[in-house]
């Protein structure tokens, strides 16, 4: 996610709840750390009834849930724990990472957007009761 709460959703957009439940609904894999408590009822629903949202904001460090869609089926919520390996970060190659990984796959903010607004344009047109 672009940010690092999703209230920061609400504040970007009038149709701020129609653009949270584009965002998770289409994401596949969840792999989430501690968060807020506003943050963990929003995310919730994705790992109900393994996970709640006190499991979600409690969660101690190094520790994470994750959801895995994986051909059209979804695999029960798991925890996980990861470790730190003791190495020492070179933050050279870490921002040429970085970099290399925006040029590769980011857009500018306006451009997704404008996609989300189209995508959305379209399912507000949608005649729900034919």
């Amino acid at each position: 996610m672009p940010t690092s709460l999703l209230s920061q959703i609400d504040k970007k957009s009038d149709s701020s709840q129609s653009v949270l439940n584009a965002i998770l609904g289409n994401v596949g894999t969840f792999v989430v750390f501690r968060v807020g408590i506003d943050d963990a009822t929003k995310l919730q629903p994705m790992f109900y009834p393994y996970f709640r949202d006190l499991d979600i904001k409690e969660l101690p460090n190094w520790q994470a849930y994750v959801r895995i869609r994986m051909e059209r089926k979804v695999i029960p919520p798991f925890n996980i724990e990861t470790i730190m390996d003791g190495a020492a970060c070179d933050n050279e190659v870490a921002e040429r990472i970085r970099e290399r990984s925006r040029r590769r796959h980011a857009k500018p903010a306006k451009q997704v957007e404008d996609e989300i607004a189209k995508m959305l344009e379209f399912i507000n047109n949608i005649d729900w009761e034919e």
